[in-house]
């Protein structure tokens, strides 16, 4: 099997998972300032 035809497409989709995750944490921070003060 050709180990570059399942790397690539798992590595975009974790990318894009960390990427999606980092723009929701900025939403919340941006849209509710209440929870970010600790």
């Amino acid at each position: 099997t050709n180990w570059g035809m399942s790397l690539f497409p798992s590595m975009a989709m974790a990318i894009a998972v960390i990427a999606l995750n980092l723009f929701g944490d900025g939403l919340r921070d941006a849209f509710d300032p209440k929870t970010s003060q600790r």
